[in-house]
């Protein structure tokens, strides 16, 4: 009995790359009967697209490696006017297309990183679109004189924190100072969505054992008046150290709407509200989507706050390992999130002789990780006082018995124990996921597959 295969597929490769301002294509051979685009030439034999995507650490999620390398033929010099003037930070798209059965698949949006000329090739390198924008510093709002006229000189240059949920020990800073008309006020934090800013209670430095005194609700007012955009809080007595003239630090408690809590919102928040200054633009839809998952699974709060600048990359990482939230990029250029959840297989991988039809080439022995590397338990460090900087608990999952070492992950974003305990599962699971993998090679069936999808 004949072996069964697959119906042909003979793809080309098309790249669209912006030069001098404007679209051109290219593809590996001629594509005179696509109407929809004029093509400017030729992806040079030797030099097809070659694209990394992987996953990176199996807690995180993050796809660390997204790249591209291709050539594109110039033998008759008509692209070096574009390799002159610069192509780093121009976009780029690779796809794959069958001509017989008009079948496109996206399979990297970029920008350009790298491009060298040689003598009748192009090279260009790509790297995942925006990339960059993930290491900038948030939050990007500090104390400024322009924003606070009267701020003292040690508050200024200062960074304004960001909340999300509920949060304790939060620094106040003193915006205003003024001893002779009594009146002396200090900064709240923003909210990570916008919405309102619930300030639930203020302490200020103690003496001796009592390292704090709660000041009550009635010897200050909360206003949000005073400095649009912003919530201070007033004071007509200073606070003041004990036996002294220097002011007092105040902290403070306090809580955002309860739709900042959750994860993937605040992982919306940070790419587009106007705190994080990343200003990027997201599809609505697919966030809908990955929030309403996450109210469904319930009890996973994102409780924390940024009162330091860090790279948005590790905030989004700290974030995202509640659930596996992982973003992507759509043919537009918006973001999009995803969940890790119950998957459907996306594709059977078959050896043919009475499994169907092959679409497996060939395959890797399994291999699992040496027994010193593999991880004993998941430590999940949570709670963070942001006064000291220490995390006050932490629930711990055995991955394996025996021999191994222990992971530890400290996250500064849980503060809810059902949070905790949920979590630390989860990663109990991802962990143990990582620790076994067989590389394969799949035939034309597989060239719709992706990171992440489920694969038998």
């Amino acid at each position: 009995m004949a072996q069964q295969t697959s119906a042909p597929w003979r793809p080309r490769w098309r790249v669209r790359i912006v030069m001098d301002g404007v679209t051109r294509y290219f593809a590996t051979s001629t594509m005179d009967d696509d109407a929809t685009r004029a093509y400017s030439g030729r992806i040079a034999k030797g030099h097809e697209p070659v694209i990394g995507k992987q996953y990176g650490d199996p807690v995180v999620r993050a796809l660390d490696t997204q790249s591209v390398r291709f050539g594109l033929a110039n033998g008759d010099g008509s692209l070096t006017a574009a390799y002159v003037a610069d192509l780093r930070g121009n976009a780029v798209e690779v796809e794959r297309y069958d001509q017989e059965t008009a079948y496109t698949l996206s399979r990297f949006i970029g920008q350009v990183s790298h491009a060298s000329l040689g003598k009748t090739v192009l090279t260009i390198e790509a790297k995942s679109v925006k990339r960059a924008i993930l290491e900038q510093q948030i939050p990007s709002a500090i104390i400024t004189t322009a924003l606070f006229a009267e701020c003292p000189l040690e508050s200024l240059g200062k960074v304004i924190p960001v909340i999300f949920g509920t949060v304790t020990n939060i620094p106040l800073y003193c915006i205003e100072d003024d001893i002779p008309n009594s009146q002396f006020r200090y900064l709240c934090p923003l909210t990570a969505g916008g919405g309102a800013l619930t300030v639930n209670a203020l302490r200020a430095e103690g003496v001796g054992e009592q390292q704090y005194d709660n000041i009550g609700v009635g010897e200050y007012t909360v206003s949000t008046v005073l400095y649009p955009g912003y919530t201070v809080v007033s004071f007509t007595t200073r606070q003041q150290r004990h036996n002294s003239t220097e002011r007092s630090m105040i902290w403070g408690d306090f809580a955002t709407v309860a739709a900042d809590r959750n994860f993937s919102r605040a992982r919306r928040n940070i790419l587009t509200q106007s705190w994080a200054g990343l200003n990027q633009t997201v599809n609505a839809s697919s966030w809908n989507t990955a929030e309403a998952a996450l109210d469904t699974i319930g009890s996973l709060f994102c409780d924390g706050a940024l009162i330091d600048q860090r790279s948005a990359q590790d905030v989004l990482e700290q974030m995202g390992m509640a659930r596996g939230l992982m973003l992507g990029l759509n043919a537009s250029g918006e973001w999009t999130e995803s969940v890790d959840a119950a998957k459907v297989v996306a594709l059977t991988l078959r050896d043919g002789e009475g499994d169907g039809v092959k679409n497996l080439g060939d395959v890797d022995q399994r291999e699992r990780r040496p027994e010193e590397d593999r991880t004993k338990d998941v430590i999940l460090r949570y709670r963070r006082d942001l006064i000291d900087g220490t995390y006050r608990n932490e629930q711990r999952r055995t991955v394996v018995a025996g021999r191994g070492k222990d992971r530890i992950i400290e996250n500064y974003f849980i503060r809810d124990h059902t949070t905790a305990d949920k979590v630390t599962h989860y990663l109990k699971g991802r962990v143990a996921w990582g620790d076994e993998g067989v590389r394969a090679r799949g035939l034309q069936e597989a060239r719709a597959a992706d990171v992440g999808q489920l694969v038998n």
